[in-house]
């Protein structure tokens, strides 16, 4: 989850369990449910798969709705982007058809739902759209549309998707003011137009530019002397940095390192310069993150059960490229994620926060099984030659 609010208002057979199917929604015997309930050894990674399964089951699809995909709540159509990317992963770590059906539904209703030239509009409730469209939207769905077109070979979902991505200059004009824009708005729009050139090959000038540009002003606001990134221009002038603004800057290293590989082939200096932030930003937010594996997001939500599902994805990212110091944070956000799931599979938004939502709920299935597909880049820096008999240092790296 994204913030969208103003501030001040985010075939699997499992050998130790014995596993009942009724009908699609998925049971386990009652003394099983009771160990799971109060997990306090570090979760298997099959019981993870388990309880991402009984999410997308028994919760997710009670929801699924023929108009707009899934039940219209606050924040729509974001969700259709972290279910349908969760509905991906669970059919590559399980081999079950169903999640690549519900998978490639999601991705139809992406098409279905966009604006004329491809945009998307933020649902606010009480049956309005917000008039202006989100380029966030653009971003997020083009990687959904990609992955759609890579399983299915359809060229419709690439049309999409190329749709979606051009779309981004005309969004973020040149008379577009980035001052209002959230560091990681711009980082993620950043890091898909890095993957959509990447994967397609459509390296449209324009379109790099903008990217570099988005990069530029989200990277203003990180301070380097602390390892702090600030949320919004605003609150870096006012030197505010809270755990609030500590959960978005663990979801730009999270995405930098997700989607490493696509910006090292896209953007090489502007990898090594995000590449050599990692360590700082990554001992700020770990120092901002509750013992729980989770964040203080809000006054709502003190103790973030979904920021969990990230952290576990992201903190396995970082120890495979730099090491396990921040292991034991990881097990506890999966410890949080198996204690914290009710009867039916949802989530609460905290454990003071009774509400129950697909939006306060979906980076916890996404993130879960996202982790447990395994694809994790090397994050290794990149080795430059230096160019006899020029004068300085080539930026051109090795083997390029």
């Amino acid at each position: 989850m994204f913030d969208l609010l103003p501030r001040g208002r985010g075939h699997l057979v499992v050998a130790a369990l014995l596993v009942v199917v009724i009908g699609t929604q998925l049971a386990l015997p009652l003394r099983t449910q009771a160990a799971l309930s109060s997990q306090t050894a570090v979760p298997t990674r099959e019981q993870l798969i388990w309880t991402a399964e009984r999410y997308a089951r028994n919760y997710v699809q009670k929801r699924e709705d023929p108009t707009y995909g899934y039940t219209l709540e606050f924040g729509y159509p974001l969700y259709l982007y972290f279910l349908g990317e969760m509905y991906r992963d669970l059919h590559r770590v399980t081999g079950q058809p169903l999640y690549r059906e519900r998978f490639l539904r999601a991705a139809r209703f992406v098409q279905a739902r966009a604006s004329g030239g491809l945009t998307w509009h933020q649902y606010v409730g009480y049956g309005l759209f917000l008039e202006q469209p989100d380029p966030l939207y653009n971003a997020l769905f083009s990687e959904l549309l990609l992955d759609a077109w890579v399983d299915t070979q359809d060229d419709s979902f690439l049309d999409s998707a190329r749709g979606a991505v051009r779309a981004l200059p005309v969004l973020y004009g040149p008379n577009r003011r980035l001052a209002t824009v959230p560091q990681d708005y711009a980082f993620i729009t950043y890091a898909a137009i890095a993957a959509y050139v990447n994967r397609t090959g459509d390296g449209d000038a324009e379109l790099v530019a903008l990217g570099e540009r988005l990069y530029r002003h989200a990277a203003s606001l990180y301070d380097p002397a602390t390892g702090r990134w600030f949320f919004k221009v605003d609150e870096k002038e006012l030197n505010r940095f809270d755990t609030h603004a500590a959960y978005y800057e663990l979801v730009t290293a999270f995405t930098f390192m997700r989607q490493a590989d696509h910006v090292r082939a896209v953007y090489p200096r502007l990898y090594d310069e995000q590449r050599a932030r990692l360590r700082p930003m990554m001992r700020v937010v770990t120092s901002h993150m509750l013992t729980s594996g989770t964040f203080n997001y809000a006054t709502f939500v003190p103790d973030y059960t979904e920021s969990a599902g990230q952290t576990i994805w992201a903190l396995e990212l970082y120890e495979r490229a730099f090491g396990p110091e921040y292991r034991w944070l990881a097990d506890n956000a999966k410890k949080t994620l198996i204690n914290r799931q009710l009867p039916d599979g949802s989530y609460q938004a905290a454990p003071n926060n009774k509400d129950v939502s697909l939006m306060y709920s979906d980076a916890v299935g996404w993130g879960i099984a996202g982790w447990a597909a395994g694809d994790y880049p090397k994050l290794d820096p990149i080795t430059y030659m230096t160019l006899l008999p020029a004068v300085g240092k080539s930026y051109r790296p090795a083997g390029r």
